[in-house]
């Protein structure tokens, strides 16, 4: 995560083992002495398990000329989940000062002893700038709180942030102590676009609190201003982002790599190439936005091409069969709960568009799913997905028409019809 070097940043410094509690269950704050420039304060903290106790204790004062700045880091809702040997907690970030703090605002965790304790659920991975002090320079998890700031995207004096669930895994949950430290500007900075490439289980195209990063491939980024196009990295846990310092739209593209599934097999739930605006804000910098995410689904069985056919509908044989959901994702049709009786799984079903196209407005096109049940007479019943490549229908239509900006497809199945739109 790459965080800007314009205006100045502080770093609170929080360091592990004892002095006030946060019980689970109780909302309790742990204040840092008036800071302000560069100066590092320390804390000494541990968290106990078994006791349900979160602790955090001052050790160092600051020089006098950083008495500018007052924070507070405050817990919540501190919970224990035995089962998976981890243990939660809720923090927030109050300005008890005068100034304003200015994204991003991060709070980095490090120095797990014992080691096997690691977050589970960190938004940024160690970075590679040198915005960080050496002493931090490794085995570091950030806690992205730029989100949580409210409508104008900073945490004004006197405000607190939004609280961010902090999840641990700690085998045998064993008392373990860490480092921190709080990261922001006190000026404002160039904004940060970033995002997620997820693993959409449900194919829905939106990111749900169960589905997790796919930790690997690169971002393309072009935009205003650049002579090349930006390639960045994307984190292990899927996360990636860089700095933007002009305004307008932003076009990003994710290409895996070559170990993840063929590209062919791989169904993006989101649009990709993603184009985000970066809109202007009261003092014409970009605002920040923290959602292009991308969301890429690989479904159990590959994905077939749609068949063209001159033949009529009815002319298509097919075996009983029902149909639970249909949805098209770019140019992937996906059929899921497709149930039918038989000796075993995996029948085979073909998509035909049949008939050529209707003239209407917009065009329309038909489409008949045709399923071979091979015969079988036995009476189990199997559910199943398929996904079929509806490319062969644009290129088609392209070749016959000019402009428009889709087809409206009518889905013929035992059970009944379906209205789809293939928008391009």
């Amino acid at each position: 995560m790459h965080r800007s070097s314009h205006g100045t940043r502080a770093i609170l410094f929080l360091l592990a083992a004892g002095a006030l509690v946060l019980a689970s269950g109780c909302s309790e704050s742990v204040e840092s002495p008036p800071v302000g420039g560069n100066g590092p304060v320390s804390f000494e903290g541990s968290l106990d398990p078994a006791a349900g106790t979160f602790v955090l204790k001052e050790i160092d004062a600051l020089p006098p000329e950083h008495q500018r700045l007052r924070l507070q880091l405050i817990g919540r809702n501190l919970e224990v989940d035995a089962e998976n040997s981890s243990i939660s907690l809720e923090v927030g970030v109050r300005n008890l000062s005068e100034a304003t703090l200015y994204p991003d605002v991060i709070v980095w965790l490090s120095d797990f002893l014992p080691e096997a304790v690691i977050p589970t659920n960190a938004d940024l991975i160690p970075p590679d700038s040198g915005s960080v002090t050496d002493s931090l320079a490794s085995g570091l998890w950030g806690y992205l709180y730029s989100d949580l700031l409210g409508d104008d995207g900073m945490l004004s004096p006197r405000e607190i942030s939004g609280f961010k669930q902090w999840i641990f895994y700690d085998p045998g949950l064993a008392s373990f102590s860490f480092g921190a430290s709080v990261e922001f500007s006190l000026h404002p900075a160039a904004a940060a676009l970033s995002g997620i490439v997820f693993d959409d289980m449900d194919a829905d195209g939106e990111l749900d609190p169960d589905e997790t990063g796919f930790g690997a491939g690169v971002i393309f980024a072009d935009g205003p201003g650049r002579d090349a196009t930006q390639v960045i990295q994307v984190g292990p846990n899927g996360r990636f982002g860089f700095p933007v310092d002009q305004p307008g739209l932003y076009t990003l593209t994710y290409i895996p790599p070559p170990t993840m599934a063929p590209f062919a097999a791989l169904i993006f739930t989101t649009p990709n190439p993603l184009e985000v605006f970066m809109a202007p804000g009261p003092d014409r910098l970009p605002q920040a936005f923290h959602d292009a995410n991308f969301g890429v689904h690989s479904p159990g069985h590959p994905i077939q091409l749609v068949e063209i056919t001159d033949r009529n509908p009815e002319d298509i044989p097919t075996d009983p069969y029902r149909l639970g959901e249909a949805w098209i994702r770019h140019t992937v049709l996906g059929l899921n709960g497709l149930g039918f009786s038989g000796c075993s799984g995996g029948h085979p079903f073909r998509l035909y568009m049949a008939g050529g196209f209707a003239e209407s407005n917009p065009v329309q096109a038909t489409l008949v799913l045709s399923h071979d049940d091979r015969g079988e007479l036995c009476d189990a019943y199997f559910e199943e997905s398929r996904f079929f490549e509806l490319a062969p229908i644009i290129h088609l239509y392209k070749e016959m028409y000019d402009g428009g900006n889709g087809i409206r497809l009518n889905l013929i199945t035992p059970d009944g019809h379906r209205e789809l739109f293939l928008s391009f």
